[in-house]
């Protein structure tokens, strides 16, 4: 391939900013759903088909009835141009399931119990040694004068406090230490230390905006405790799922940003804004743009500071691309080209996207090859 061809000339250009301007700046890094499916945490449509399975067949009211009848009436239209589905987000914004307590509860237990049972899969593969990329990136911004990594997700899932462990550094989520661990005041924030040096051990700081599988509500209201309890991993309905007990998780739809001015998540929010806002760069792995709570801050600071933001996706959601490519931010993208072994790759200068033959540069682990 000549050197001066687009397709080597794009790849040039994305390497060379990726490592320069998002990298050595270590950037902020948001994980979405994508950044999970490929250790076999749900899509939203498998999550969409679970809460389908879960809630269909349980008794309802007649309001209950009315309302679960027009979310499936939403969930089977079809978008008259692509020909896809509604999103599960979109149907919960319609129909207000959050107005009636019974189903809310009842989505976010279905939602906790597919994403848990999942997740457990994935950590005892990790325990058998199986493949956990975002280690590596950890391992690649900490081997520097930097101590701390930030991390801003609205999963529920712990692949990022997998990722941690694996890479043989501290994690922060908001709780203290401990088999049953309580929510920390952020003015009283937890930090590790090294005895011998006196200083702050590298440290990944996890801001969960919209939960956490292992975060429950103990309690009567009013006098409820916020707690991260273990989950057992040969059990996908652990002890912890009882009455007493209620997953601190918010599901898509309008009932969240109600949900979100309570702590944990309004603390939880408060640092993400704060690490958005303080970012040089930003690193979105698997994320589609679509969750207004989070990219507001992010997308703001890509347009009036011109800061450099990279997106690792298989595919270019409509409103990343709006927020992006039609926005000509400053960024890279790398996405699934229309074959296999095709990465289109969107620049600065190639603002229309270069298809490149050769390795899946949009799959994380290829990516890390790539730039590493």
């Amino acid at each position: 391939m000549p050197s001066d061809s687009p397709d080597a000339s794009a790849l040039e250009e994305a390497r060379t900013f990726i490592i320069n301007n998002c990298l050595a700046r270590n950037p902020v890094i948001v994980l979405g759903s994508g950044a999970s499916v490929r250790h076999g945490l749900p899509t939203m449509d498998q999550l969409k088909g679970a809460i389908v399975d879960a809630v269909d067949p349980l008794k309802r009211t007649g309001a209950e009835d009315e309302a679960w009848k027009q979310f499936k009436a939403v969930l089977a239209e079809k978008d008259s141009r692509t020909g896809q589905a509604t999103d599960l987000e979109t149907a919960l914004q319609r129909v207000g399931l959050h107005e009636h307590p019974a189903l809310h509860d009842a989505v976010i237990d279905a939602s906790w119990s597919r994403v848990a049972a999942d997740d457990q899969k994935a950590f005892l593969s990790f325990l058998a040694g199986g493949e956990l990329p975002l280690a590596r990136l950890f391992r690649f911004l900490l081997n520097s004068q930097h101590r701390r990594v930030t991390v801003v997700t609205p999963n529920y899932d712990r692949i990022a406090e997998y990722a941690a462990d694996v890479a043989g550094f501290c994690h922060r989520t908001g709780f203290g230490s401990g088999y049953i661990r309580t929510w920390q005041e952020m003015d009283r924030p937890v930090r590790f230390y090294h005895a011998d040096l006196k200083v702050e051990e590298r440290t990944i700081d996890i801001w969960k905006v919209h939960g956490s599988i292992d975060w429950f509500r103990i309690g009567d209201p009013g006098r409820e405790r916020i707690l991260s309890l273990p989950i057992d991993a040969s059990d996908t309905a652990p002890p912890t799922r009882m009455s007493i007990a209620r997953p601190v998780i918010v599901p898509p739809g309008r009932g969240k940003y109600e949900e979100t001015h309570r702590d944990p998540y309004r603390s939880c929010m408060r640092e993400a804004d704060r690490s958005l806002g303080q970012a040089q760069a930003f690193l979105c792995v698997g994320y589609g743009f679509n969750d207004s709570h989070l990219q507001e801050r992010l997308v703001s600071r890509c347009r009036d500071a011109r800061l450099p933001v990279v997106l690792v996706t298989r595919d270019i959601t409509p409103k990343a691309k709006e927020l992006l490519i039609d926005a000509k931010a400053n960024c890279v993208i790398l996405s699934k080209g229309k074959a296999a072994g095709m990465t289109l790759i969107h620049t600065p200068t190639q603002r229309d996207g270069v298809a490149v033959e050769g390795a899946d540069l949009w799959d994380f682990p290829h990516f890390l090859d790539f730039v590493l």
